[in-house]
């Protein structure tokens, strides 16, 4: 005779187990493309900035050369032909510019992100005919 433990016993199924996946390969796999596309790649340095040195007056060397000079002074602070001008007023003023040369420099207080945000400022107010003047920096292994 059947008892109900036999019964229920009886219509068991035997317990599958899944198989173990190892992630080991998986790892490896990964890892290899990482290399491949390390090695594949190109580090070059781009440059998103054209940066066009004024060009030197011909004719003789005392000749003047008519332009305005913008000092970024850092933290919103611009120097325009000796007039201090802030955030809000040098826009207008540069507006008035168009057409006329100008050369940007910059102050030792200011940092790369106030040059980008002339640059910004610059592009929203239509105005593109401007220099960079730089600096040349000295470097100690290039001096021997």
């Amino acid at each position: 005779m059947m008892t109900a433990r036999s019964a229920i016993a009886g219509n068991r199924r035997p317990v599958r187990r899944g198989a173990r996946i190892s992630l080991t390969p998986l790892v490896d796999v990964v890892f290899i493309l990482v290399i491949f596309f390390m090695l594949a790649s190109s580090f070059s340095r781009t440059n998103t900035v054209e940066v066009v040195p004024p060009a030197a007056p011909s004719g003789s060397a005392g000749a003047q050369v008519d332009h305005a000079t913008l000092t970024i002074l850092g933290q919103g602070a611009y120097d325009l032909d000796g007039e201090l001008l802030n955030d809000a007023a040098i826009g207008p003023r540069l507006r008035a510019l168009h057409g006329e040369r100008l050369i940007v420099r910059t102050d030792g207080a200011a940092r790369l992100q106030d040059v980008v945000a002339f640059l910004d400022l610059a592009h929203s107010v239509g105005l593109s005919g401007f220099a960079l003047a730089t600096e040349r920096v000295r470097d100690e292994e290039s001096d021997r």
